[in-house]
């Protein structure tokens, strides 16, 4: 678990900021969505937008994982063979490299290392680490990024002009557990994020799915001095992530979905978008976050 340095937002009272989670790119599979990928790092749906990746950015599999299939890997990584001239052009670098530094180049090209709030590690890079080599954090290392381990908490500082200060909490895992319906993944991490406290959201991967909820909790106050009670009701937003690998593999030759029976996911990533207000609390101004969209 890392408790991250805090990341810095100056804004106008009332302005919107967007968080944009992503996660479960898989770049080195032929089913990744490039397109799509490229399509929400171009997308700022307020000029205050950040970015934060749930995880298995890279396919990070070899020969000996379940799942691995040389027919499942984008052709711009294996090496290719040019029938007029007779000529065998080999792959330059190890795969995984290859995709490192490709998806980096990507990244680099359509967003600025100040617009993200970091990166965790998924299942799929730890897969790699009894090799000696952890592939998020050598993808934050290229980008400049934050490196997040597995889970952390990420608080942004939010300052105004009128000398306010709020954080906003960031719960950040990359997510774990099978089951194929969207409901297991969704009471699950649920409940996971209720064993820690004092975030605002949590984002969650891992499952492929795409959904945002708001939950809300009641907590009583009591104050000892003046004996006065009172319940007062918050809501916190959990969310996971989506995922760019496609369900369908649009050949003979079956992808992971077909071959486990997941259901069709939704690709593309999730934003959610909040401002911070002055508000009246128990007699007091305070600088106080409000969400717009979830």
């Amino acid at each position: 678990m890392i408790h991250a340095d805090p990341f810095l937002i100056k804004c106008r009272e009332g302005e919107p900021i967007a968080i944009k989670g992503l996660g479960d790119i898989h770049h080195l599979s032929i089913d990744s969505d490039e397109d799509r990928l490229v399509d929400d790092l171009r997308y700022r749906p307020v000029p205050q937008t950040y970015f934060i990746n749930t995880g298995d950015s890279s396919e990070g599999i070899g020969p000996a994982h379940k799942y691995f299939s040389i027919d499942r890997i984008k052709p711009k990584f294996l090496a290719s063979y040019d029938e007029a001239k007779k000529k065998l052009t080999p792959v330059k670098k190890p795969l995984l490299d290859a995709e490192i530094e490709d998806l980096a180049k990507t990244i680099k090209r359509h967003t600025k290392p100040e617009e993200w709030l970091g990166h965790v590690g998924g299942n799929h890079d730890y897969f790699q680490l009894g090799s000696g080599t952890d592939l998020s954090q050598r993808l934050c290392t290229q980008l400049n990024h934050r490196y997040l381990g597995f889970q952390a908490f990420v608080p942004l500082k939010i300052e105004t002009p009128r000398g306010g200060v709020s954080v906003l909490m960031i719960f950040v895992c990359h997510g774990f557990g099978g089951g194929r319906k969207s409901g297991a993944g969704l009471n699950s991490y649920i409940d996971h994020a209720a064993c820690y406290g004092d975030w605002d959201i949590a984002l969650y991967g891992h499952r492929h799915d795409k959904w945002v909820k708001e939950v809300s909790y009641i907590t009583p106050h009591f104050n000892c001095k003046t004996g006065e009670r009172w319940i007062r009701n918050y809501s916190r937003v959990i969310a996971q992530t989506g995922t760019y690998l496609r369900t369908l593999s649009n050949g003979e030759r079956p992808n992971y979905a077909e071959k486990g029976g997941s259901h069709p996911r939704p690709l593309g990533c999730i934003h959610v978008k909040f401002c911070v207000r002055r508000k009246k609390i128990d007699g007091i101004y305070r600088q106080v976050v409000e969400w717009i969209d979830l």
